[in-house]
């Protein structure tokens, strides 16, 4: 898995994402501030995309880019806990079932 962020302290861009393992994308999340503006993204080995922006201690929003053609069209997004942010990030990374843990949207 690959992770980009933004977290205030340090940039990372998409395109120059960095491997990370389960154990150091949970610390990332656990850790990662509330302040606007930030955000973390993972890309698992399916090039999947999410990406999470943390609102609060214990509220996210989760933020699914839709992609055709390699452009984007729109983002699928849900307001979540931050125990469902660890669980889908956890089923992300072994490329498993993770959207049946939010309700994501169109917006």
């Amino acid at each position: 898995m690959r992770m980009y962020k933004d977290d205030g302290k340090e940039g990372i861009p998409p395109e120059y994402s960095k491997e990370i393992n389960l154990e150091e994308a949970l610390r990332e999340i656990d850790r990662f501030p509330t302040v606007e503006g930030n955000f973390i993204g993972l890309i698992n080995e399916k090039e999947e995309i999410i990406q999470f922006v943390r609102l609060g201690e214990d509220e996210w929003m989760i933020d699914v880019p839709v992609n055709q053609d390699g452009k984007f069209l729109y983002s699928l997004q849900d307001e979540i806990e931050h125990s469902v942010v660890r669980k889908i990030v956890t089923r992300f990374s072994q490329v498993k079932e993770w959207k049946n843990l939010c309700h994501l949207k169109r917006r």
